[in-house]
Order: C-alpha cells, then sequence, then structure tokens
C-alpha cells in the first residue's frame, strides 16, 4: 500500500480504535464558525493529530454512522443498430450503530435505512423499442441481539406496472454463525493493520502532507478543534505538484525529476476535466481532549457527461457512549430458517 495513501487512510481508520467525549452533534456534520478559526502552526497541528491518532483499545467501543447519497445519473449508448437509454435516480440514507464484541451474545448492532430508487432502460432494435422500468421504495432495519440477526422490511417494489410489497418482521438464530460473526466484529486485525510498518507515520509525514495540501482550517469550539479541509478541482490542480512530489519522495526516498512532476501534473489536470464538471468535498476531523472525535465528509460531484450525471453525498462516523435502543418488539418476530427467500422474491 503506498504510503502518502496510508497516511491519509490512518486517520481515518484511527477514528474507531479511540475514545471520544465531547460536545459533537452525533451523525451531523459540524457546523463551523470563521470567528472560530484559530492560527495553528503546520508543526502543532501535526502533533495534535499524531498524538490523537494514537491507538487505544478498549474493553467497550461503541461506534454510530450516518450516511446519505443523492444520485441522478444517465446513459446514453450505441453499439451497431442498437441503442440505450438508461437512468437511475435515487435517494438513500442510513443510520448504524455497532457495538462489537468477539462474544457475539454481547454485540448488537443496529442499521436503518430509507430508500427510494428508480431505474429507466430504453433499447431500441432495428426500430423497436422495449423499456424496462424498476422502482423500489420504503425501509429497511437490521438488527443483531442476542445471537439472533432481525429483519424489518416495509418495502415496496415496481417492476414495469408490476407492484409487489414486502412487509414482514422476522428472525434467524445466527448461533451455528457464532464464529464468523465474532470475527467480523474482531478489531483486532484493523489493530495490527493501523500498527503495521506500511500504516505508521510520523509527526513529519503529517507536516509534509500539510504543507504540500495547505487547503485548511482549524476551528476551536470549547474542548474541541475541528480540522477541515476544502478539496476541488482547483485547489488539487494548484497543489497536485506538491503532493505528487511527496508521494514520490516517500516511495522512492529521492525526489523526483522535474519533468516527470510537470507532466504527471498535467496529465491529472486533463482527467479531472475529463471526469469532473464539479468536484467539491469537504472533510472534517474533529479532536476532543486530544483524542479523536469524529470524521464527518460531505460532497458534491457532477460528472463531465452528456447528461450532466449528479451525486451528492455525505458520511459521518462518530464513537458513541451507549447503542440506539432496539426496537421493543423483537420478541414478536416471526423466525425462519434463512433470509434468502425474501430477497429472491425483491430481485425476481
Amino acid at each position: 500500500m503506498k504510503k502518502l495513501l496510508s497516511l491519509i487512510t490512518v486517520l481515518i481508520l484511527s477514528i474507531v480504535l479511540v475514545s471520544c467525549n465531547g460536545e459533537i452533534s452525533v451523525g451531523e456534520y459540524p457546523e463551523l464558525n470563521e470567528k472560530d478559526i484559530v492560527d495553528m502552526s503546520t508543526d502543532d497541528v501535526a502533533k495534535m493529530l499524531s498524538t490523537a491518532a494514537t491507538i487505544e483499545t478498549e474493553e467497550e467501543n461503541i461506534f454510530a454512522l450516518t450516511a446519505s447519497a443523492n444520485i441522478d445519473y444517465a446513459i446514453s449508448e450505441a453499439f451497431g443498430t442498437v441503442s440505450y437509454d438508461t437512468s437511475l435516480m435515487a435517494d438513500v440514507s442510513f443510520e448504524g450503530y455497532m457495538e462489537p464484541n468477539e462474544n457475539l451474545d454481547m454485540s448488537a448492532l443496529s442499521l436503518e435505512a430509507n430508500i427510494d430508487i428508480s431505474y429507466v432502460q430504453s433499447i431500441v432494435m432495428e426500430g423497436m423499442t422495449s423499456e424496462t422500468e424498476m422502482s423500489f421504495e420504503g425501509a429497511a432495519g437490521v438488527y443483531l441481539h442476542d445471537s439472533y440477526t432481525y429483519l424489518n422490511l416495509n418495502i415496496t417494489t415496481q417492476t414495469s406496472g408490476l407492484e409487489q410489497t414486502i412487509d414482514l418482521k422476522q428472525k434467524m438464530d445466527m448461533s451455528d454463525a457464532t464464529s464468523d460473526i465474532a470475527d467480523m466484529f474482531d478489531l483486532t486485525e484493523l489493530e495490527d493493520i493501523l500498527t503495521s510498518e506500511e500504516m505508521t507515520f510520523s509527526e513529519e509525514d503529517v507536516k509534509a502532507f500539510l504543507e504540500a495540501y495547505p487547503m485548511f482550517h482549524v476551528y476551536e469550539v470549547s474542548n474541541t478543534y475541528f480540522l477541515e479541509f476544502s478539496i476541488d478541482k482547483a485547489s488539487l490542480k494548484t497543489y497536485y505538484s506538491e503532493l505528487y512530489k511527496l508521494y514520490y519522495e516517500m516511495e522512492n526516498g529521492s525526489e523526483p525529476l522535474n519533468t516527470d512532476v510537470i507532466y504527471a501534473a498535467n496529465e491529472f489536470s486533463y482527467q479531472l476535466d475529463e471526469m469532473f464538471t464539479t468536484l467539491e468535498l469537504s472533510l472534517v476531523i474533529a479532536v476532543v481532549d486530544g483524542s479523536f472525535g469524529q470524521f464527518a465528509i460531505e460532497g458534491n460531484v457532477v460528472l463531465n457527461d452528456d447528461y450532466g450525471s449528479s451525486l451528492g453525498f455525505s458520511f459521518i462516523l462518530d464513537k458513541v457512549s451507549e447503542m440506539k435502543a432496539l426496537p421493543d418488539d423483537l420478541d414478536s418476530y416471526t423466525e425462519v430458517e434463512d433470509f434468502e427467500s425474501i430477497f429472491d422474491n425483491i430481485l425476481s
């Protein structure tokens, strides 16, 4: 794995193994005010991040993940005498809480989603047109408690005018799969990855990255520091040369030729314009009392295609003190041997 990418990735992954407390709104992208911006040198920022990224494995770890996406995509293709017009529109939101434990009976999981997806494809072949329309709308919940997985579905599907509603509450005994699920919730492997040679980085590495890409501000609110990065096409083009040189030096231990830097920057700029009309990302890392408190990212992407396909999204990961309460009617769920037939019906 490339060390520069490792440097960025470890800042994200470290969140799941460190303690957190403070005044952070769980599941919400931080609302930051310019009046709270503080001057902090790259040395101090690097020291703060390096200290906060120190791994602390605790007996209890509870995580909250909130995400949403809005997709508007379309494409037209032609192969000989056959043409395809395809469109996809989706509005999806997701909220999850997880309390992993090597003992499955002590693990808990709550995943809830709302979906609204529509898909249309038109095929024209030899003057004949056929059209397929599909849609999925509704809510779903998956819960893990006392070695049982619970599934709550309330989804309406439509396929070319044929409507089907799936409304059920079922549970499945996962005792036979205890070892597999325990492995899934075991943080040991993640900890090994984070402490491996490729994923370790020094305060100097962090400082070098911040100097190569200085598009960030530091905010101070009470006992919390918020480090916000702004990413867009213009800033990526401006600082790509410095990022490339940093990447090259980390990988090869020497500086790249100036001609190689110029070529790489021009090629990157060209590919960026070819792919995107708009690329806007904001990323925040919250540090509470010296420990990571939250990782949040939100973005808006518009592709450089004939339709102007777009994606808006947010992703927020918090370390929290307690699980979200599970539904109080889990005992009433119908027990089944497996959920496979349900999904066969949805996708048929």
